[in-house]
């Protein structure tokens, strides 16, 4: 019995190792956006950041804002082509 439940699990592993697809998900209310920004405290780089913007499922008191939480991720620069790069 325990040689047919390894011989299953291995089988289930090989099948999501060798399928072509990833599993993706959507994340309802994400926003983002692309913008040129310093690639990080006390670097003077400037490089095309991805930002995206996560609204939270809960409320802050006194307060009729949302919270959100904010991602960023360093991108090619193709992605922020449309805006000017700032000169420094």
């Amino acid at each position: 019995m325990l040689k047919f439940a390894i011989a299953a699990l291995v089988t289930f592993g090989l099948v999501l190792l060798t399928s072509g697809h990833p599993a993706t998900a959507k994340i309802e209310g994400l926003e983002t956006t692309y913008t040129w920004g310093f690639a990080g405290i006390g670097n003077p780089q400037v490089v095309c950041k991805q930002i995206d913007m996560v609204p939270q499922h809960y409320k802050i008191r006194h307060s009729e804002s949302q919270p959100v939480s904010v991602h960023s991720t360093v991108v090619g620069d193709r992605l922020c082509a449309p805006s000017a790069k700032p000169a420094i």
